[in-house]
């Protein structure tokens, strides 16, 4: 089953989605309903219990397995009612845009479908100072992420690169970017598809763009990748911050980062794309 970033999210929000996840695996009950925030366990589903088991011969109460059941709902209910206390007290973020690079520092912007999996390819350059997982792109000011992966605000998940141009080149930034991506999907990226998770790289002026267009034309003509690339070279706007709890996922949720990345199909298609210069993770 691929585990689209969209679906993991969709219930109500990314940390009350996974928290419950989590809390399910740890319960041993792997799937979750959540509904208006009431939440209910599809026990029959998701325990494997069949109509014929459950006519068996025992009273249904009192079957191995209902009572099974029964035991991990008991489990699974404290942690629950916990999870759903953290996910109202967190209430909605301010959404806000970043500043400018600091004196003797630049910026780079790059979408690369679930920002999630382009934050620790950067973290790891030596040149790199920080790094940003936010939305850029589109016109509605202060988004968030409901409404950009819900579609319809032009805006793209995309990360952006503070960094010290003495210590790394922008070609290198570029160079990380492509073969961290698959810029031959016109669609989204791997396993998640819309307008908010297609790539593209945004310059913040004429010498990035010259940078860019030609990183993209040797790509092209090298003849490494079998379809054309529809990677678009966007003039870089405002770059609104993510929520907190996108911001350095993979090391604050390695577990579920690392459920959700081969899930999805990530590297498998890198592999694929790249060959022995995919990225390792």
């Amino acid at each position: 089953m691929l585990a689209s970033h969209a679906l993991i999210h969709a219930a109500e929000g990314e940390m009350f989605r996974e928290a419950l996840r989590h809390a399910g695996m740890q319960a041993g009950i792997s799937v979750l309903e959540v509904k208006e925030k009431k939440l209910s366990l599809r026990a029959i589903e998701v325990l494997g219990i069949s109509e014929t088991k459950l006519k068996g011969g025992r009273p249904v109460g009192q079957s191995p397995e209902m009572l099974h059941m029964r035991h991990k709902a008991r489990f699974l209910l404290p942690l629950l009612a916990l999870v759903l206390f953290a996910a109202l007290a967190q209430g909605e973020e301010p959404i806000v845009a970043t500043g400018p690079a600091p004196a003797g520092l630049a910026k780079a912007a790059f979408a690369g479908g679930c920002f999630w999996c382009m934050q620790g390819p950067y973290d790891s350059l030596p040149g790199v100072v920080s790094t940003t997982v936010g939305y850029t792109g589109g016109e509605k000011a202060n988004p968030t992420y409901h409404e950009v992966s819900a579609g319809g605000t032009g805006h793209l998940e995309s990360i952006e690169i503070v960094y010290d141009a003495k210590k790394v080149s922008y070609e290198t930034l570029l160079d990380v970017f492509w073969h961290n991506v698959d810029p031959t999907n016109r669609y989204g990226q791997f396993c998640d598809n819309g307008s908010q998770y297609r790539t593209a790289v945004f310059v913040a002026d004429d010498a990035q763009r010259k940078a860019a267009e030609g990183s993209k034309k040797t790509l092209e003509t090298s003849g490494v990748l079998k379809h054309p690339i529809v990677t678009e070279i966007l003039k870089a706007g405002t770059f609104w911050k993510a929520e907190d709890y996108h911001q350095s996922y993979y090391k604050k949720n390695p577990i579920r980062y690392s459920f959700y990345r081969s899930g999805c199909g990530r590297d498998a298609r890198l592999k694929e794309l790249w060959g022995d210069a995919a990225p390792k993770h």
